[in-house]
């Protein structure tokens, strides 16, 4: 069965879908075309018959980016005493852009006691039903969770 210009179509398989011959099934899509291989499957302990097509989905394609980041733990006295040292040296230079090779040379010091890495991350595609007034929701359910928790107190536990 097709309606001319709803803003969904709907498709009917003409096969009875419950065991006392009835039509109680239905695929709703946007356009009829788009259902193939529609197939009606029964002989299972339900009395409703299985429905199983094919539609034509394609998952959006995954951005993938670049992201740089150094270690967390850096060894802070071996760190410290070679900024120590960088800053011994350039007591004697007289450049007027100490500045300049003071940040190169901290630079390189970060470099070698704290690596860049650079790893591949990929974003996935936000659910549609995933908006910010609903993360907002899930925000603040977990805070009175977590408040909940740490006091154990009734009026904590009946904030939704």
């Amino acid at each position: 069965m097709h309606t001319k210009n709803p803003p969904l179509s709907t498709s009917c398989e003409h096969t009875y879908t419950k065991n006392k011959n009835h039509i109680l099934d239905w695929v709703v899509t946007p356009d009829i075309n788009l259902i193939n291989n529609l197939q009606v499957m029964g002989k299972f302990k339900s009395d409703h018959k299985v429905i199983v097509f094919e539609w034509p989905f394609c998952k959006p394609k995954l951005v993938k980016r670049t992201i740089a980041c150094r270690k967390k733990k850096i060894d802070n006295q071996a760190l410290g005493a070679d900024i120590q040292r960088v800053a011994e040296n350039m007591k004697d230079d007289c450049n007027m852009n100490l500045v300049d090779i003071y940040n190169r040379k901290l630079k390189q010091l970060l470099d070698i006691h704290a690596p860049l890495k650079i790893r591949i991350a990929r974003d996935r595609p936000s659910a549609p039903w995933m908006t910010s007034h609903t993360k907002e929701l899930k925000t603040e359910r977990r805070r009175a969770e977590r408040k909940w928790r740490s006091t154990n107190l009734c009026i904590h536990k009946d904030i939704k």
